[in-house]
């Protein structure tokens, strides 16, 4: 079976220069060439250190099946928790990945650079 081709169309992450662990509010328009059954959108912000990656999983979408042509998916979470990683780690970018799965298999990552900038004991994105 093929995987469907994503064609994103528009994404918009709100809200902007705010701490970095506030709420989360993500959408993503996109087009798929094909259906996608057992489709689910997993949410991630990855830093990456010197000695390796870390994960925050946000959380992910219902499971539904997308019919072919234009979707768009939402996805809300009350704050990112990144209380066990050390704030000099995350005052750098980090990324926010949001995966759509087919089941268990990735379909796409779509990876949205956040910079994070320290101000006074702050870290905002």
């Amino acid at each position: 079976e093929e995987i469907a081709t994503v064609n994103v169309t528009d994404i918009e992450v709100e809200p902007n220069s705010c701490p970095l662990t506030d709420p989360l509010d993500l959408r993503i328009e996109f087009e798929l060439d094909r259906p996608v059954i057992d489709a689910r959108w997993e949410i991630k912000y990855v830093v990456d250190t010197v000695r390796k990656r870390l994960i925050v999983v946000c959380g992910s979408t219902n499971v539904t099946d997308l019919d072919a042509g234009a979707n768009t998916m939402s996805f809300s979470v009350d704050g990112i928790d990144v209380s066990g990683i050390r704030p000099s780690a995350l005052s750098n970018a980090g990324l926010l990945v949001a995966t759509l799965k087919s089941g268990e298999s990735d379909v796409i990552d779509v990876n949205m650079v956040v910079q994070v900038s320290k101000r006074g004991e702050e870290l905002i994105r």
